[in-house]
């Protein structure tokens, strides 16, 4: 019974460690895609920065 504790412990830690990694591989390839558009796109870079803001009313 102890085994199986173990066990299962040992498989959710690998599970977390896989998890993690594939998030830091998401991040990073979010991240570029993000410097590709802004190169590529100047004008979006600009309307992406302002849309990751808290959103304020309408001026008029």
């Amino acid at each position: 019974m102890l085994d199986d504790a173990y066990e299962e412990h040992a498989e959710r830690r690998q599970s977390e460690a896989e998890r993690d990694r594939r998030r830091a591989v998401e991040a990073e390839q979010t991240r570029l895609l993000r410097e590709e558009l802004a190169r590529q796109h100047p004008e979006l870079a600009a309307y992406s920065q302002q849309s990751t803001s808290p959103r304020t009313a309408a001026p008029f």
